[in-house]
Formats: C-alpha cells, sequence, structure tokens
C-alpha cells in the first residue's frame, strides 16, 4: 500500500539473502578443509622426529692420545695409536679430526718410508725460520717454535673408509714437536660417524 493510491515495489529480499545453496556448500567445505590441514599438520608432526633421530644417529668418540718428546724438535709417528683409537669406536665410515695442543706443536701427515723425510721436514723449518732473532724471544726464547706450530697447522683430518684410515700406503700420521723435549703432549683425536653411510650400508 501507498499513500494516495500509489503502489511500493515490494523489496526483492533474496538479493540480501545469502543464497542457500552456497551456504550448506561452504558448511560442508570448512570442516572437510579443517581436517584436510590437521592432517597435513600431523604429517609435518611425525616427520619432526625422524629427522631429530637422524641427526642423533650421528656417533661421536673424543679419545687423547698422551706422548712425550725427547728432542728440541722432531715428528714423532702416532699412526698406530690413531688407529687403536678408531678401532676401539667401531666406527666404519666417517671422518677422525687430530688436535694437537699446545702453542708449540702441529700435526702432519707425511712420508712414512723412512726417517730422512721427518729429519728434512724438521731441517726445512729450521732453514724456514731460524731461532734467536724473533721479537718472542725476548718473552721465553722460543719464537721460532711458535712460528713453525703456526705455519705447520695444529690439525688434520683423515676419512675413515670400511673401519680403516683413508691414508695411502706411504702416508703415517705424525706430531709435530718444536718445543721440546715434554714429558706429556697431547693430542685430541675425535672421530665422528657417517650415518647417512652407514643407513645406506643397511639398505642394501
Amino acid at each position: 500500500m501507498s499513500w494516495h493510491g500509489e503502489t511500493t515495489p515490494a523489496k526483492n529480499t533474496s538479493q540480501n539473502r545469502f543464497p542457500i545453496g552456497l551456504k550448506y556448500a561452504m558448511l560442508i567445505a570448512i570442516p572437510i578443509s579443517f581436517q584436510y590441514l590437521l592432517c597435513v599438520c600431523a604429517q609435518i608432526k611425525a616427520l619432526s622426529p625422524t629427522r631429530k633421530n637422524h641427526s642423533t644417529l650421528r656417533s661421536r668418540m673424543r679419545e687423547t692420545i698422551i706422548l712425550q718428546s725427547t728432542q728440541h724438535e722432531e715428528l714423532i709417528d702416532i699412526t698406530d695409536a690413531v688407529r687403536a683409537a678408531l678401532e676401539q669406536s667401531g666406527i666404519q665410515n666417517g671422518l677422525i679430526h687430530l688436535y694437537a695442543q699446545g702453542a708449540t706443536a702441529a700435526m702432519m701427515i707425511q712420508e712414512n718410508w723412512d726417517d730422512s723425510v721427518p729429519l728434512d721436514v724438521v731441517n726445512l723449518l729450521r732453514k724456514l725460520i731460524p731461532p734467536g732473532v724473533w721479537l718472542h724471544d725476548a718473552q721465553d726464547g722460543n719464537g721460532d717454535s711458535h712460528l713453525k706450530a703456526g705455519l705447520v697447522g695444529p690439525s688434520e683430518t683423515i676419512p675413515v673408509i670400511d673401519g680403516q684410515l683413508g691414508l695411502s700406503r706411504w702416508q703415517n700420521i705424525f706430531f709435530c714437536e718444536f718445543d721440546g723435549p715434554r714429558t706429556e703432549r697431547r693430542v685430541v683425536c675425535t672421530l665422528l660417524d657417517d650415518p647417512d653411510h652407514r643407513e645406506l650400508d643397511a639398505s642394501t
């Protein structure tokens, strides 16, 4: 009804009303999507412990090799001691890291045929870095010892292959003494297992 006999068209409320079909479709789709999201989250959560366990499979072992030196400068073969630490660890594939503790000591992989090569190393370093001409000599007289140790370096890393040191036939591991003789020197031997290689072996 309208004033003065005019009619007012009725409002089309269907335009403002949410379509019933779409409404029911959303009521069905939302729970399904939420359930799918929960499944995805559960799968991600299930994978997390696996990755964590994968990292914990990485086996580590640390041994300290103790030795003594008898000369002021010398190379001491410690290959047998390193090999014994490897056998004790049971690691088949991985790495061995050797670190010489001491500011006047170093590590070197060198030929093991005879004593001439280690002696040549010592003689070479004596010519390159002679004693008695360095500023540190005013402190404790071993400036050349520190420089030789720094030049050679304190560590070596060796691969472990099928339970054996990955050295060639003519290679051995030497502790380098540049400020002896010392009643006790230490080499930290850290062995690291390779879990990926171990899992590969188990699957074959």
